[in-house]
């Protein structure tokens, strides 16, 4: 409600006009204690992922898009098959031997060293949405491509709402490659004028009701978002 998706979405229009590619990874409401969620759903739209399709479908789909972005699959399937919980047949994969720690850092480092090679092919910007939903886990990830991905043509757009610093204090912020843009709301005056802009593109200048109503609804609905704030 505060503008960050309309100021994201003019950023990403700016891009597809330069012809930048352009990803987006959601985060949810419903999944924020799901294990890498945002990731997960990501990576299944990047293969091409079809809900419902047999794992060994999906084993392939996953091997193709490796293929595809000339990525090691002796390197890479074991441990992003685990982060998709797709069974592996015997014997095609040398298995990993990991603890749970080892296995996260493995699988966050085939992740940036993925996405970091499709940056090295051509520039892009990755946009992540609704951050503050975001698991720890997910958290940790961002963290280890922000420290990963050197100077490379990468821009990583995130949107969060305060709660996720309330939940990481300081989260990314000792970061060089981080930079923290705090949205303020508009101030009466400028939605007022926000307002009337918007009438007059709607055609509505010189209907003084029309003018009022939208112009008390404004005023409620700061007023509702204000509340909600506290």
């Amino acid at each position: 409600g505060i503008g960050k998706s309309a100021l994201a979405a003019s950023l990403l229009a700016q891009l597809r006009e330069q012809g930048v590619p352009r990803a987006s990874v959601r985060c949810s409401a419903f999944h924020t204690s799901s294990a890498m969620f945002p990731v997960i759903e990501h990576v299944r739209r990047v293969i091409g992922w079809v809900a419902g399709e047999a794992p060994e479908t999906e084993l392939a789909r996953l091997e193709a898009r490796l293929t595809l972005d000339a990525m090691p699959l002796d390197q890479f399937v074991p441990s992003l098959a685990s982060l998709l919980e797709v069974p592996l047949p015997e014997g095609r994969y040398e298995p990993l031997r990991l603890t749970p720690q080892q296995l996260k850092r493995r699988i966050n480092d085939d992740l940036a060293e993925w996405q970091i090679a499709a940056a090295e092919r051509t520039p892009m910007a990755v946009l992540w949405e609704d951050l503050h939903w975001a698991d720890d886990g997910s958290l940790d990830f961002v963290r280890h491509l922000l420290q990963q991905h050197r100077d490379l043509p990468l821009l990583l757009v995130m949107l969060a709402r305060p709660a996720l610093f309330e939940r990481r204090a300081g989260w990314a912020d000792d970061d060089p490659r981080h930079r923290r843009i705090d949205v303020s709301p508009l101030s009466d005056e400028a939605s007022n004028q926000l307002t009337e802009v918007l009438l007059h593109l709607l055609g509505y200048v010189g209907a003084p009701l029309v003018r009022e109503a939208m112009l008390t609804a404004s005023r409620v609905f700061k007023e509702i978002r204000g509340e909600a704030a506290k």
